[in-house]
Parts: C-alpha cells; sequence; structure tokens
C-alpha cells in the first residue's frame, strides 16, 4: 500500500511520464545495476603531513550520537544511509564531526570490522588493524579552505596512535576532487573495481590490481 501511495503522490507532482520514467528506471536497476570506484591504501607508519585549516574547527572524535542525529537532519537523503550506519554501530565505527563556531560542518564515517558499502549493498570485511573512510563531507559554504583534508588528516593521526596501520578509501572515478584529495594525504591506488548485479542477488566484480589508470 505504501508503494502506491508514493506513485500516486509522485504522480501529484510531476505528472504521468515523468512518473513512468522514474517506475522504468526503478525496474531497470533492479534487473541490472553496475558501478566502479578505484580502492585506496595508506601505510600509517608514513609520516602524516600537517595541515592548517583556513577558519578555526574542532574535530570531535566520540560523537556518534550528535553526528548521527545531524545526519537525519539534512536534506541528502545519502547521507543518512540506514545499512551503513545499522553496520557502524554494530561494529564500533566511528562518526567524528568537525565544528566551527559550535556549528557542525561536517563528518566522517570511519569503519572497522565489517564495512557496509553501498555500492555492493553488502557488508565487507575489513583487514585486522586496518580502517577504512568510507564516507565524509562538508557543507558546501565551507568547501575550499582545506577543511576535508584537515579532516581526514587528523583522522589518520589518531588511528595511528590507536594502533592501526592501514587506511582504506574506496572513491568511484567521477568523484575527481576526492581522489585528489586522498593523493594529498598520501593515499595510492592499488586496484580498480566494476561491480555488476542482476536482479539483486546475482553478482561479479572484475578488478585491475596496481593501477594508475581505470580499466577501459
Amino acid at each position: 500500500m505504501k508503494v502506491f501511495k508514493r506513485v500516486g503522490e509522485v504522480y501529484q507532482e510531476v505528472g504521468f511520464w515523468m512518473t513512468l520514467i522514474r517506475a522504468l528506471r526503478k525496474i531497470s536497476r533492479y534487473i541490472f545495476t553496475s558501478n566502479s570506484a578505484y580502492w585506496l591504501e595508506r601505510d600509517l607508519a608514513e609520516p602524516i603531513p600537517d595541515i592548517d585549516p583556513v577558519i578555526p574547527v574542532k574535530l570531535t572524535l566520540f560523537s556518534k550520537d550528535e553526528t548521527i542525529a545531524w545526519f537525519k537532519q539534512q536534506k541528502e537523503s545519502w547521507i543518512y544511509n540506514l545499512p551503513e550506519i545499522a553496520c557502524g554501530l554494530k561494529e564500533g565505527h566511528y562518526f567524528p564531526n568537525l565544528k566551527h563556531e559550535g556549528r557542525i560542518i561536517g563528518y566522517a564515517k570511519i569503519g572497522v570490522g565489517k564495512v557496509y558499502i553501498d555500492d555492493y549493498k553488502q557488508e565487507i570485511q575489513m583487514a585486522p588493524r586496518s580502517t577504512m573512510c568510507y564516507d565524509y563531507y562538508i557543507l558546501p559554504e565551507y568547501r575550499g579552505r582545506f577543511l576535508s583534508v584537515y579532516l581526514i588528516g587528523e583522522i589518520l593521526k589518531i588511528g595511528k596512535i590507536h594502533g592501526y596501520n592501514k587506511a582504506l578509501c574506496h572513491i568511484p572515478p567521477w568523484n575527481i576532487t576526492s581522489i585528489r584529495i586522498a593523493e594529498k594525504l598520501g593515499f595510492k591506488k592499488y586496484k580498480y573495481v566494476r561491480h555488476f548485479r542482476f536482479f539483486h542477488f546475482l553478482r561479479f566484480w572484475t578488478a585491475k590490481k596496481n593501477c594508475n589508470e581505470k580499466n577501459s
């Protein structure tokens, strides 16, 4: 019933043809989806650069309740990703936030143990003593002030202090800005993965290792 109610709401908002187009897109995504991403890694034994933010900010690492509550208030639906959050709470992930003048202006999602990868719609197991930054965000009005680099750099330092020896991230090739930020902080591409899924249950991957360029 909820599905029909939602269809009716969409029909009222955008009309018949846009409702039909959206429905066909959803059906096609159910039948087949694919995506690709670089996987990058960083040895935490190597020096981590000091980054000075342009404005005064405060990083709070142990703030999961506050950060998750903030997620729910944001208009971007992908920020509050229920499977991600559920996995993160179960595995003891970190949800640090970044504040300016007492206001949250950014966050990161830092995984240990198992991490839910939204592209794959499933959890993956991390290697022991490894950590993964699987999402981060800075409010648009605060971008261009080196805050992303500062945020991730400080998290790397904290991870090193807590005994982690490797950091990972997973970035789609279109996200050039995030790739550059990661490389600025010493991350290196070690594989390029393409994921294919049919009918939400049949899936396979192709991977190119030690790559600097994606598969053609």
